[in-house]
């Protein structure tokens, strides 16, 4: 039998007003086993966002983005990305940075059979 590895599927959502309002999560988390496939969907019409995770707050560290911003309504992915050490990292639209929220990867605990 095949095997494939646990994917999780993330989408985050630019709703329309998300300059003022931020993303539709403030919170993504996922395991520190699993890649991970993101979808960026950005339902602004003519505000151009995109969707890029860092390890902190400074963004110097990309761990991955959708892409260039793209002016909405424009889906970017989904693209697979991982897996990630367990920790709390940052992600952020770069065009307008107060639309933001933590990335947070946990240590999966083996299930008992």
């Amino acid at each position: 039998a095949e095997t494939t590895d646990p994917v999780t599927e993330v989408t985050v959502v630019a709703p329309p007003g998300a300059t003022g309002t931020g993303f539709d999560l403030t919170c993504v988390v996922v395991a520190a086993d699993e890649k991970i496939s993101v979808t960026f969907d950005n339902q602004d019409p003519g505000i151009p966002h995109n969707l890029s995770a860092y390890r902190d707050p400074s963004p110097a560290d990309l761990l991955f983005t959708s892409g260039l911003p793209a002016a909405g309504p424009e889906t970017q992915g989904p693209a697979p990305f991982g897996p990630f050490d367990a920790g709390s990292y940052y992600f952020q639209c770069d065009v307008h940075t107060n639309m933001n929220g933590t990335f947070v990867v946990v240590k999966a605990t083996k299930k008992k059979k």
